[in-house]
């Protein structure tokens, strides 16, 4: 089988990555949305041992055929057109919920989730499977302690501190701009990890060397190894990030910081029924102030070890585990396999009936911004 990973950012590859191998036949299609590629080189896409093409988003289509099957983890320009390839969604995240379980998996010919949780949400759209989440298929190699210790090493992390790993979400949503200067202040108490999230490194790239100023020394953009950094720490520290939900599966109690709430809905279609607030008290221990932060990073320590059990429920409910002689990676290539030999139900009519009107608006999307492109050039004209 001729397969297609569909990417536009280092994460998202750094997502498929453990799938690679199981894929002999297959590309990295990386979409060139203009200055994104800068963070890509040549010398890092090596290392996955996997072709890879860039592709200008008006082009997209043409690949229509040409693969049997395309792995996507979010919604791609174009993806409306492609009829003759098999579309597989594959789950990157949990939080966020309006975006991950949006109506843009109609156009999926198969949906792979996490776990039940998510399977639930989106298998009116289309087929949807459990698999577990890939990017853990080695966890166990990392969480050894034999293998923390050379982590310890490379790092240069002084062993006489607890770890705090910071993984915040981006932009408004996020809490960077609003906790970095506190947890700056602990860095003497603590070793403080900061793991950013992908689209803060292309959308808001003066994160990093403001980390520099406030002191922080143990700085990692989005595509990171994140296994390796939660197999160190003793504490993860978020907001409304996806990140909150790894730490769950590596059973890394989790402190979440939730300040004003009230005020974030809306932003990144982030609402009050999401995930990552609606079980937040399953979560881990909720800060609500920047005063109490602190104080809430000592009590979250002292009780690490309940607030991981405190998570177990909900941990099972979100992922799936497979034996351990089948790895989720291996799970996929099955799956993809009974897709093509059409083992997989067909949509039915009214599955079909949604997809068919999301290709629709997405297609009357794109022309009204065409044309309202158009129509800002003309006006701008006329003015000047």
């Amino acid at each position: 089988m001729k397969i297609g990973f569909i990417a536009w950012n280092p994460f998202q590859i750094v997502q498929f990555a453990n799938l690679f191998p199981l894929f002999i036949n297959s590309d990295i299609l990386i979409i060139d949305k203009g200055d994104n590629l800068q963070h890509f080189n040549k010398k890092w896409l090596n290392k996955f041992g996997i072709r890879f093409e860039y592709i200008r988003q008006s082009m997209i289509s043409r690949i229509d055929g040409v693969y049997d099957a395309i792995f996507f983890q979010s919604p791609f320009p174009l993806m409306e057109r492609i009829t003759k390839t098999r579309l597989i969604s594959l789950q990157y995240g949990l939080a966020k919920e309006r975006h991950n379980y949006g109506e843009w998996r109609s156009l999926a010919d198969m949906n792979l989730m996490y776990g039940p949780y998510s399977v639930k949400r989106v298998e009116h759209f289309s087929p949807s499977f459990s698999v577990g989440n890939p990017k853990f298929d080695n966890w166990t190699s990392y969480a050894g302690s034999q293998q923390r210790q050379l982590i310890f090493n490379r790092l240069k992390i002084n062993k006489e501190k607890l770890v705090i790993l910071y993984m915040p979400t981006w932009g408004e949503l996020g809490s960077f701009d609003r906790l970095s200067h506190k947890l700056a202040t602990l860095t003497t108490r603590y070793n403080i990890i900061v793991k950013m999230h992908h689209n803060n490194d292309s959308r808001f790239p003066a994160w990093k060397s403001n980390a520099t100023k406030l002191g922080f020394g143990l700085i990692f953009d989005g595509a990171a190894d994140q296994l390796e950094l939660l197999s160190i720490a003793d504490l993860v520290v978020s907001d409304f990030s996806g990140a909150i939900f790894d730490a769950i599966y590596a059973q890394v109690p989790v402190l979440l910081f939730q300040e004003n709430t009230e005020e974030k809905i809306g932003v990144q279609k982030f609402d009050c029924t999401s995930l990552e607030f609606a079980r937040r008290d399953e979560i881990g221990y909720v800060c609500n102030n920047l005063e109490d932060f602190e104080q809430s990073v000592i009590e979250a320590l002292n009780m690490s070890h309940s607030l991981v059990r405190q998570a177990d429920l909900l941990r099972t409910d979100l992922f799936q585990e497979t034996p351990t002689s089948l790895s989720c990676s291996a799970e996929i290539h099955a799956k993809t396999t009974s897709l093509l030999n059409n083992e997989i139900p067909a949509l039915s009519a009214s599955q079909m009936y949604v997809r068919e009107s999301v290709r629709s608006l997405r297609t009357i999307q794109k022309e009204l911004r065409a044309a309202n492109k158009k129509l800002t050039k003309r006006r701008r004209f006329l003015i000047f």
